[in-house]
C-alpha cells in the first residue's frame, strides 16, 4: 500500500464511528437523521474493504464486531427490492423516483460480496447471490439497446465484473461491449457528449467505470480512452481542485472535490500526479470543514433534511485496491496546476 493509499485508509478507519452511529438495528439502514436514501448503504462496502485490509494502522481488520452491519446492511437492500430485483430510487428527503436497478448501490453490493463472501455463512450468501443474480440479468437486458450514457457505461462495468464473480459468460460478454461502445463514442477531446456538449461532472462517471473495467479485465484497447479524458479532466480542474464548470452542459458548479476516476487516472503518470493533486485539497477541505456535512430543504413546515456526507465513501474506496495499473505504478509526471500560472481553456482541445 502506498502513501496515499495508507492515507485513505487512514480517514476511512476516522470515518467508522460516526458511520455506525447512523445505523439503525431493526432495519439495517444506515439513517440520515432519520431520513434515508437507498444509497446509503453503498456504506458497507467500504466497511467490508476495511473487515479485510491487513494493515499495521488498521483497528478494523477481521474485527468481528463490523460483521453484523456489512451483514445487515447488505440485507437492508434486499428487504427493499421488488420481485424483479429493482428498488425504489428514494432520497433522504422521503421523495422516490420509481422502480430502478440502481447503478451505484448494486454495484457497491458486488464488490462488498467478493470481499465477505465467506463471512455470510450458507444461507445469507445464497440469498445475496440469488438477488444480485436477479438484478444483473435484469440490468444486461437493459444494456442490449446499446445507449451510450454514464449510467449504462457504469452498468457495463459492473455487469463484467458480476460476471467474473458469479461465472457468467454472458453477463461479461454485455458488460464488455456496452464499455466498448462508449469508448468508440468517445470524443477526440476526451470527452463524452451529453446535452450537446461536455460535462466535466458526468464525464468522471464514464472515466470511474471504464477504468474499473480495465483492472478487472485487462483490455488495453480501452487505454487511449482513458488517456485522453484524464488529459482533459486535468485541463478542466480548477487550481483548487474542483471542476470546471463553465463548458459543462448539465451540472452548475459544486464546491467540492469530485472523487470520480481516481483508479482510471493513477493508470498514468500525469494521471498519478493529478490524482495526488486532488487527494491533498480533499484532504484540505476535509479538515476545514469536518464531517457530516448535512443539507436541507425548506418547507412550508420549516427546514427538512434532504441529504449528508458522513464520509468512509464508496467512490474512493476503489482506490485502495486499484492503483497504478497491476504493478502498482507510482512514477509522476507534472501538470500544469503545477506551475503558478497556467491556462485552462487551451485552443487545441476546447
Amino acid at each position: 500500500m502506498n502513501k496515499l493509499q495508507t492515507a485513505l485508509l487512514q480517514t476511512f478507519i476516522e470515518d467508522v464511528p460516526r458511520n455506525l452511529a447512523r445505523f439503525d438495528e431493526a432495519t439495517g439502514r444506515f439513517l440520515t437523521e432519520g431520513g434515508w436514501a437507498i444509497t446509503n448503504q453503498d456504506h458497507i462496502y467500504p466497511l467490508a474493504l476495511l473487515y479485510t485490509t491487513a494493515h499495521a494502522d488498521n483497528p478494523y481488520y477481521h474485527d468481528a464486531t463490523l460483521l453484523p452491519y456489512i451483514q445487515h446492511g447488505g440485507d437492508a437492500w434486499r428487504d427493499f427490492q421488488y420481485p424483479d430485483g429493482k428498488v425504489e430510487f428514494i432520497k433522504v428527503d422521503d421523495s422516490t423516483w420509481g422502480p430502478i436497478y440502481m447503478p451505484w448501490s448494486m454495484y457497491h453490493w458486488v464488490e462488498t460480496y467478493a470481499l465477505v463472501a465467506d463471512e455470510l455463512g450458507e444461507e445469507r450468501r445464497a440469498r445475496w447471490q440469488a438477488v444480485l443474480t436477479l438484478a444483473y440479468n435484469g440490468i444486461t437486458a437493459q444494456l442490449a439497446n446499446g445507449r451510450v450514457h454514464n449510467i449504462p457505461t457504469w452498468d457495463g462495468m459492473a455487469t463484467y465484473r458480476a460476471g467474473q464473480l458469479f461465472d457468467r459468460a454472458d453477463w461479461r460478454a454485455a458488460g464488455e461491449a456496452m464499455i466498448h461502445l462508449a469508448v468508440k463514442e468517445q470524443m477526440p477531446g476526451g470527452y463524452w457528449l451529453e446535452h450537446h456538449g461536455p460535462t466535466p461532472s458526468y464525464n468522471t462517471v464514464y472515466v470511474h467505470a471504464i477504468g474499473l473495467y480495465y483492472y478487472f479485465s485487462g483490455d488495453d484497447s480501452v487505454l487511449p480512452a482513458l488517456e485522453r479524458a484524464t488529459d482533459f479532466h486535468i485541463r478542466y480542474t480548477y487550481p483548487d481542485g474542483r471542476l470546471v464548470e463553465t463548458i459543462d452542459g448539465r451540472v452548475k458548479y459544486h464546491d467540492h472535490v469530485n472523487v470520480h476516476g481516481w483508479s482510471a487516472f493513477s493508470l498514468f503518470p500525469q494521471g498519478r500526479r493529478y490524482v495526488d493533486f486532488l487527494f491533498d485539497r480533499w484532504l484540505a477541505d476535509r479538515k476545514a470543514h469536518p464531517l457530516p456535512h448535512l443539507t436541507y430543504n425548506q418547507t412550508a413546515a420549516g427546514p427538512k433534511i434532504a441529504g449528508g456526507e458522513f464520509g468512509l465513501s464508496a467512490r474512493l474506496a476503489p482506490l485502495l485496491q486499484q492503483y497504478g495499473g497491476a504493478n502498482g505504478q507510482t512514477d509522476q509526471a507534472p501538470i500544469p496546476q503545477d506551475q503558478p500560472v497556467y491556462r485552462i481553456h487551451d485552443p487545441e482541445h476546447a
